[in-house]
């Protein structure tokens, strides 16, 4: 029992020394984009909901699943000496699907004419 005792001290105390060690070190940095005009970022965000509702007379719990997809495109205009940039951003492409036991609807940008259900045409 008191060997296993030393060797958790000695642990300790070595993680200690290392980190010390490396707050010691430590450097600040900024982290910051360096733009070029007519630099192009693309960033896909995807989000997904599940919406369980309760308490309606005379059902089980209702459950909606959502989900939205968005490309936004953000490109460089002009750059100012100092690294300030205008930045535009516009949303390429749109995909929302909603499901529950009532209806099911969706939305592509890319496949507008793709409605098969007439909620989803009139998205």
């Amino acid at each position: 029992m008191a060997s296993h005792l030393k060797t958790v001290y000695a642990g300790a105390l070595i993680l200690t020394l290392l980190s010390g060690s490396s707050i010691a070190a430590r450097q600040d940095v900024t982290l910051r984009y360096r733009w070029a005009k007519g630099d192009v970022l693309r960033y896909r965000v995807t989000q997904q909901t599940t919406t369980t509702i309760n308490g309606i007379p005379g059902m089980d719990n209702l459950t909606v699943e959502q989900s939205i997809i968005q490309v936004i495109k953000t490109t460089a205009g002009e750059v100012a000496a100092d690294g300030t940039t205008t930045l535009s951003q516009s949303v390429e492409s749109l995909k929302m699907n909603t499901t529950s036991p009532m209806f099911s609807a969706g939305y592509d940008s890319e496949k507008p004419d793709a409605a098969t259900d007439d909620l989803s045409a009139r998205l």
